[in-house]
C-alpha cells in the first residue's frame, strides 16, 4: 500500500502539470514586472515613477501571498509524504506496544492527510497578523479547539470510533478553522480576492 501511495504521489507531483504550475507561479512576478509594468509604463506619456511605485506597492504583496500559499501547499505535501512513509518505522523504533500499534498507525494515517489544513491555517493567520489583526487568528484557534472537543465526544464517545474518531475530529476542526479563516480573509480584509 505504501509503495502504491508513493508511486501515485510521484506521478501526481512530478508530472508536466505540476512542474508547469510551479514555473508559472514562480515566474509570474517577473513577467508582470517586465512585460506589463515596465513596458506599459515606459510607453505612456508622461512617465511617472510614482505610478510605477504605486503599482508595485499593490502587486508585490499579492505575489508574496501567492508564493506563501504555494510553499505552504508544497510543504504540507512533503510533510504528509514523509509522515506516511516513516510512521511505521518510527513506531517500531519507539517500541509502541503491540496492542496500541494498529490504533497508532490508523491515527497517523488520518492525521498526516490533514497536514494541509495546518499549513494553510498558519499561512492565513500569518497574513492576518501581518495586517495587524492578532485577535481573529486566536478566535479561529478557539473555534477549532471547541469543535475538536465536541467532535471527540461525539466520534469517540457516542459513535465508538476510537483513535480514528479522535483523528477525524482533529483534522475536521483544523479544516473548519482553515476554511473559516480563508473566508474571513477574503470577505473582511479589503483588497484580497483569493
Amino acid at each position: 500500500m505504501g509503495k502504491i501511495f508513493r508511486y501515485e504521489c510521484r506521478r501526481l507531483l512530478w508530472n508536466k502539470f505540476f512542474i508547469g504550475l510551479a514555473v508559472v507561479l514562480l515566474l509570474y512576478g517577473a513577467l508582470v514586472l517586465h512585460a506589463v509594468t515596465i513596458l506599459g509604463v515606459s510607453h505612456t506619456a508622461p512617465f511617472s515613477p510614482w505610478s510605477f511605485g504605486d503599482y508595485l506597492s499593490r502587486m508585490l504583496p499579492l505575489l508574496w501571498i501567492g508564493m506563501l500559499f504555494f510553499l505552504s501547499l508544497v510543504g504540507s505535501a512533503v510533510v504528509t509524504i514523509l509522515g506516511l512513509a516513516i510512521y511505521e518505522a518510527l513506531f517500531q523504533a519507539l517500541n509502541v506496544p503491540a496492542n496500541a500499534y494498529q490504533d497508532a498507525c490508523g491515527y497517523m494515517k488520518i492525521i498526516c492527510c490533514g497536514t494541509v489544513f495546518v499549513f494553510g491555517y498558519n499561512a492565513v493567520c500569518s497574513i492576518l497578523k501581518g495586517l495587524g489583526d492578532s485577535q481573529t487568528p486566536l478566535f479561529f484557534v478557539g473555534v477549532a479547539t471547541v469543535l475538536n472537543v465536541v467532535l471527540d465526544v461525539l466520534l469517540v464517545g457516542l459513535l465508538s470510533m476510537g483513535t480514528a474518531g479522535a483523528a477525524w475530529a482533529t483534522i475536521t476542526a483544523q479544516g473548519v478553522s482553515f476554511m473559516g479563516s480563508l473566508v474571513y480573509l477574503r470577505r473582511k480584509q479589503p483588497g484580497f480576492s483569493l
